[in-house]
């Protein structure tokens, strides 16, 4: 319900562009993406060995990580695309380690690997708005137009 109400307010919104951080383009998502939410999902069913509900206090986390994956889909909070990485350009080698140590781990350690990648990408997405929420409210206090002459000494 969550991804087709996120796809018809796409299609219903004369001006999709929110009025949250950052700056209008390919570089963020306006809400989590549906594949993104699916991953999620997908990582607890995953990293759970398909039984991802077997007490009550597990049924309870479930609905709450449900709830937040369904909300965070049809939010205007920003999550990063990713879409301006350049793959064609020459790389440094640490990231291709870095690539090769991220593929080696989910080949190795596809449960727990995944689920940390899919769990930090959804919280990235409430780090970045909480972070967002705190410089605004801390520097919100508009610089003043009136400004001391310093004092001669």
């Amino acid at each position: 319900m969550a991804g087709a109400s996120r796809l018809a307010r796409f299609n219903i919104q004369s001006n999709p562009q929110p009025s949250n951080p950052g700056r209008p383009g390919k570089k963020y998502f306006v809400g989590m993406p549906i594949p993104a939410g699916a991953g999620v999902i997908a990582a607890v069913v995953h990293f759970s060995a398909g039984n991802p509900v077997l007490t009550w206090w597990l049924s309870a986390i479930w609905l709450v990580l449900m709830v937040t994956s369904s909300f965070l889909m049809v939010s205007t909070w920003r999550f990063y695309s990713f879409k301006e990485i350049d793959w064609r350009r020459r790389h440094p080698f640490r990231l291709i380690v870095v690539v090769a140590l991220l593929f080696s781990g989910i080949w190795f350690f596809s449960r727990p690997v995944l689920f940390f990648i899919a769990m930090t990408y959804m919280l990235s997405g409430i780090f970045w708005r909480l972070m967002y929420l705190w410089n605004r409210r801390s520097g919100s206090t508009p610089p003043s137009t009136y400004t001391e002459a310093p004092e001669l000494q």
